[in-house]
């Protein structure tokens, strides 16, 4: 590559597209060019400016909502998964007790500890195959407390025992998320409770003896709870809504607090409330609504269909008339007043500022001299982080190789093969790391490329194309001459470097090959070549051959 033919890939070209905006000339242009009624040019920018800022708006806020329900489904599943690990061992220190025949008091004791260990279970319960309770271990407050036995309860009238009863052995029974209930009555206060239960196998008994862990469901939807807390969107309301249409919990964000403020739902009813939405949710797995009131994004949990592979259980989906849908429904809701309240807040205060023609004209020119002016010095800005080495402000490998790969279609196209290529290795650099630390390994990375640097042509190409490696390229140069080079440049950066990194000598190995158009049928060839031609010197080096070249 010629200097008359590397303008294209030089980076003072590329930065170049800042320098050449002239905000004055933009400003005049601009005036010339909206010379016209103002009232048109005021309406077309205000109704054009309105309405992108309010698409800009709707998409990120629904983009996020949508994002926080995927977290908020996979936490859920988490959770859920987590306990059904918790059950499995739970279920293997009671089969244990069994297949051993120890005493009852063994496994309540076992149990106990297993509550102490674990704080997300309100109760665990041993129910005998007829479902009176044969062990309970309560969580008050965190105090874990065996019940006894003149307060134990008889849970064979419940639902969920009747549907555990069924189910063979080898499987696990999931409800649905609900709220916990004593003794005939929903409990206060409020605990939203998971049940999962399992058949304790080999347990000597006719009947096998049934393991049930009361998950606290109020943790699970507080963590779930604080992913819509750190998103800070006003307007938004989050709700849990079961399969029958219950809220289970419903809260909006606080701007004042920061906080998501709890709503009353045991009475409500969001089937009975909005009955043609929920028509439109329950058929979805996930989805959106665009509303008059707002938009509602959703998507569905089925408790049952968490199945991890790792444990030894399968699911339990038994069709009898007690069976209900698990179904969970996360819904966020933003209400419309909000959708468009930012839009319509930087709207009122552009109003505000209503000028005659002359300063709205004027106005608006430098601020699209700014806009223009600012996206251009962006533009430059990844244009140039996309080729550069952050560590030594030069070319990184990939724009290297597109330096490259353009210079060796020049020289296909033209009778000139001058053309030298080289890989250069640093010496020692890791027993600088390791021995005077990263930061002097890094700063030794700058001196040297810097020394590479000037000791080039500006035409030359130089890129570091990994920790201790960089590539050159000479065009024009045949490779006894490029060969010069590189030794000019290797004694000048082991005197810089002389004592300063002792007993570590610091120099570098190269290797470097001439385009043979008849050998080299693409850059790939000479890179190959190159590279090996490096780790042939190093290789040398190491073992005292000598540091001159053939």
């Amino acid at each position: 590559m010629g200097s008359d033919k590397s303008e294209f890939f030089n980076s003072k070209f590329i930065s170049s597209a800042t320098r050449r905006v002239n905000p004055s000339w933009l400003r005049v242009k601009f005036f010339a060019l909206i010379m016209v009624p103002v009232l048109v040019l005021s309406i077309t920018f205000i109704t054009i400016f309105y309405y992108q800022q309010k698409r800009i708006n709707d998409a990120v806020a629904l983009g996020r909502m949508n994002s926080q329900l995927s977290s908020m489904r996979d936490l859920i599943a988490f959770n859920i998964e987590e306990a059904l690990s918790d059950l499995n061992f739970a279920h293997r220190l009671l089969a244990y007790t069994y297949s051993q025949k120890l005493p009852k008091q063994v496994a309540e004791k076992a149990l106990t500890i297993f509550a102490q260990s674990k704080s997300g279970y309100d109760q665990i319960r041993l129910l005998s195959s007829d479902g009176k309770e044969t062990i309970r271990i309560n969580n008050h407050d965190n105090k874990i407390e065996s019940v006894s036995a003149d307060k134990l309860q008889d849970k064979s009238s419940r639902d969920y025992f009747k549907i555990i009863a069924k189910m063979p052995e080898g499987y696990v029974y999931i409800s649905p998320l609900e709220y916990n209930m004593e003794f005939g009555a929903i409990e206060y206060p409020l605990k939203l409770v998971i049940r999962l239960a399992t058949k304790i196998e080999n347990s000597g008994d006719t009947n096998s003896p049934i393991l049930v862990l009361n998950y606290l469901g109020n943790r699970m939807l507080d963590n779930a709870q604080r992913i819509i807390q750190s998103g800070k969107d006003r307007g938004i309301i989050f709700s849990i809504v079961n399969s029958k249409g219950d809220f289970l919990r419903s809260c909006t964000y606080n701007q004042y607090t920061g906080k998501l403020t709890h709503q009353t739902v045991t009475n409500n009813n969001f089937a009975s409330d909005m009955p043609e939405i929920w028509k439109k949710i329950v058929n979805q797995d996930s989805g959106m609504l665009d509303t008059d009131i707002g938009t509602f994004c959703f998507l569905s949990i089925d408790p049952e269909a968490i199945d991890p592979s790792d444990l030894p259980y399968k699911t339990a989906n038994i069709d009898n008339e007690l069976t209900n849908k698990n179904d969970l429904y996360l819904i966020l809701f933003r209400q419309k007043s909000y959708s468009n309240e930012a839009t319509i807040e930087l709207m009122k205060k552009l109003a505000t500022f209503g000028l005659p023609a002359l300063a709205i004209l004027s106005i608006l020119a430098w601020l699209y001299s700014s806009s223009l002016t600012q996206k251009l010095v962006l533009q430059d800005h990844i244009r140039k982080a996309a080729i550069t080495d952050p560590l030594t402000g030069l070319h990184n490998r990939r724009f290297g190789m597109l330096m490259l790969e353009h210079e060796f279609a020049r020289l296909k196209r033209s009778n000139d093969h001058k053309f030298s290529l080289f890989f250069i290795d640093i010496n020692n650099l890791k027993g600088v790391n390791d021995n005077f630390g990263h930061t002097a390994g890094d700063n030794l990375i700058k001196t040297i490329s810097t020394t590479l640097k000037d000791g080039l042509r500006n035409y030359d190409i130089l890129c570091r194309t990994g920790g201790d490696e960089f590539m050159v390229a000479l065009p024009n140069t045949p490779l006894v001459s490029g060969k010069q080079v590189l030794e000019r440049l290797r004694s000048t950066v082991s005197s810089t470097h002389k004592g300063q990194y002792e007993p570590y000598g610091i120099d570098f190995a190269y290797g470097g090959i001439e385009y043979n158009p008849q050998e080299h049928q693409t850059e790939k060839d000479m890179l190959n070549q190159a590279d090996a031609a490096m780790y042939e010197d190093k290789t040398r080096r190491k073992q005292g051959r000598g540091s001159e070249k053939a």
